[in-house]
Order: structure tokens, then C-alpha cells, then sequence
């Protein structure tokens, strides 16, 4: 039986038309060839690319691992170690010393290893437990960390939160602002603003696509991330929560792009170029800390530093500078503030002034 809308409660006609509305943009959007390879294909060649950079910077270096104490430990460790490495004898570790690959100390009392690398060459740490396997120092521990104690950067726990957020971003920039401006263009908007679709319900209709595309890329990457074990599984209820958050934070920027200008073509080349800046802003394309601590403290409070720092806070080893709760309220403020503002400017016509 068919129900006539004129009669239904205001609550389910808007549902009706926001519904409908929602399902033909999503048509729409899955037919986009820019807006699928912007947020998917893209930023897997992205992450693809960096992830084999950084494992090529994580597997090299200068060949030489210190070992403290004398010269038969050194020996031994060298005898066992499956490779072209040399193990030279220091009386006393020096840290601050980069012309090795990896600094160790044994701890007869502790049974353990202690073994320092300079930040991003981590990868000698496997080589050098297959190596202690075959000598008398079989079943110690191994305790690695990075130079000056820090956890140990692991290029995988990197390069996922950079595309992970660098497929957010294209979504809510290129894939939304672009989106709107032919919207505009071609008479749509117009057009739908005669209807009985109230235009709320238009705008709106764009989000449950976008939505989808964030649920599918988190669902990818948290998935890669447990497999890679950077991740615990328990984490990905806050991940969702941040990335619900962070897209209520972006999506209003792809609005307000695609609101107040009318040229397809400058709209995409701003969208692009807003994205590469927003991801070096979050921090998640490389640490703010290779400027200076000062740097990382401002950069983590700015919006987009909120949301990479609450990404990195989930991986395992991560390092967070601010507590969740405030990259959570942080990033609804300027959320609310940016809805506001983009509802304010936008325009449904061309001939319309902001």
C-alpha cells in the first residue's frame, strides 16, 4: 500500500526525502572515477610507497653493531650472525654515536639484552635475536628501544594512521567540495530546491556515502594494522570514534569549498592542495618532533594535530601528547564551528552572493 506523503508526519516525510535523496548521491558517488581513486586507489599507492621506503630505511645502515664489553662477546655474536655484519668490542656505549647500527649491553644479573638503534633502524633487531639464539645467551630477553629509551618507530604503525587520514581528507575535500560545485553548475541544486525535498535534506544526502567510505577505509587499515600487530582489537571502537569525529571535522571544509566557489576544476586544485597540508598539519606524515618538542606541543593542539594525535595514541608503542578526551572535544568544537560557517556561506545557485 502506498502511503501519501502529504500525510505523514513531518519526521517521516524528511526521512522519506533524505532516504531517497541519500541513495541517488550515493549512486552517484560510486560512479565517480575521481572521487574512487582519491580515497581509495590513491592513498593505497600512497601508503604502498612509503611503506617500501620506510622498510628500505628501516633495513639499512652501516653494518657495524657495538657490543659493550670484550672482545670474545663481540666475536661470538659475530660468529652466529647470518650476514655481512660486524661486531666490534666498545669499553663504554656512547649513544650519541650514529656509526652503528645498533648499541648493546648484556645483563648477566637480569639475563638480558639490552639493545639501542638510532630512531628508524630498527631493522637489525631481528637479526640480531636470531644471532643470540646460537650462542650462551639463548633464552635471555631482549629489551630494544630506540636511542635515548623511546619506543621503537615502526614503519607499518606510521605509514597506516598517514593513509588512513589521507583517505579521510580526500573524501571530505576532493570528494565532497568537487561534488558540489557541478552540483551547482549543472542546475541540480536549483532544480531540487523547487522540490518538496527541504534542503537540509539535500545537503545531507551526500553524508552517508562519505560515511561509508570512511567505515570501509577504517574497517581496511584496522584490519591491516591488527594483522601487522600494531593495533590492539580492543582500540578500534576509540579509531572509530576519532574518525567519526575527525570526518564531522573535514566534511564541513569540503561544504564550504564547495558552497562558496563555482569552477569544477579550481575547486578540485584546492581540495588537492588542502589535503597534503591538512596531513602534514596532523602529524602523521612524519613527527612533528623531527622539528623540535616546542613545534610538536603547538602542532598537536592545532584541530588537525588532535585528530593524528589521537590516531597515533592507538597504536601499539604510541606516544600521545594530549589526553583523548581533548583531541575528542577539540575536534567536535571545531566541527560545530565549521558546520556553522559552511551552512552560513553556502549557495545554491550560481548568481547567488556568499
Amino acid at each position: 500500500m502506498n502511503v501519501d506523503d502529504s500525510v505523514a508526519p513531518p519526521a517521516a516525510r524528511y526521512s522519506r526525502q533524505l532516504g531517497a535523496l541519500s541513495a541517488g548521491m550515493s549512486r552517484e558517488t560510486v560512479r565517480d572515477p575521481m572521487t574512487l581513486f582519491f580515497s581509495v586507489g590513491f592513498p593505497l599507492i600512497l601508503a604502498t610507497f612509503f611503506v617500501a621506503m620506510a622498510q628500505m630505511t628501516w633495513a639499512s645502515g652501516t653494518g657495524v653493531v657495538a657490543v659493550e664489553g670484550d672482545q670474545g662477546q663481540a666475536t661470538a655474536v659475530e660468529q652466529a650472525w647470518d650476514g655481512d655484519m660486524e661486531v666490534v668490542a666498545v669499553a663504554t656505549l656512547d649513544t650519541s654515536d650514529d656509526a652503528y647500527d645498533a648499541h648493546v649491553a648484556f645483563h648477566p644479573d637480569s639475563e638480558t639484552v639490552r639493545v639501542e638503534v638510532p630512531v628508524g633502524k630498527g631493522g637489525v633487531i631481528p637479526d640480531l635475536e636470531a644471532a643470540l639464539a646460537d650462542t650462551e645467551w639463548d633464552g635471555w630477553s631482549v629489551s630494544a628501544t630506540s636511542i635515548g629509551g623511546g619506543p621503537l618507530f615502526d614503519p607499518i604503525a606510521f605509514i597506516l594512521p598517514a593513509a588512513l587520514t589521507f583517505a579521510l581528507f580526500s573524501v571530505a575535500l576532493t570528494g565532497t567540495a568537487g561534488a558540489l560545485v557541478s552540483l551547482r553548475a549543472n542546475g541540480t541544486l536549483r532544480l531540487l530546491g523547487t522540490t518538496p525535498a527541504r534542503r537540509s535534506a539535500v545537503l545531507l544526502a551526500l553524508v552517508p556515502s562519505r560515511a561509508g567510505f570512511a567505515v570501509i577505509l577504517l574497517a581496511v587499515a584496522g584490519t591491516a594494522a591488527i594483522l601487522f600487530g600494531v593495533l590492539e582489537p580492543a582500540s578500534m571502537i576509540r579509531m572509530l570514534v576519532t574518525t567519526t569525529i575527525g570526518m564531522a571535522m573535514v566534511l564541513p571544509m569540503g561544504y564550504l569549498l564547495g558552497g562558496v566557489l563555482s569552477n569544477v576544476e579550481l575547486t578540485n586544485m584546492i581540495a588537492a592542495f588542502l589535503t597534503p597540508v591538512l596531513l602534514m598539519a596532523s602529524g602523521v606524515l612524519f613527527p612533528w618532533e623531527v622539528i623540535s618538542d616546542s613545534a610538536a606541543g603547538v602542532a598537536a593542539l592545532t584541530p588537525p594535530g588532535m585528530f593524528g594525535d589521537a590516531l597515533r595514541n592507538e597504536m601499539v608503542g604510541g606516544v600521545a601528547h594530549n589526553p583523548l578526551w581533548l583531541n575528542w572535544l577539540g575536534m567536535a568544537l571545531t566541527a560545530v564551528a565549521l558546520i556553522a560557517l559552511a551552512a552560513r556561506s553556502f549557495r545554491w545557485t550560481t548568481k547567488e552572493t556568499a
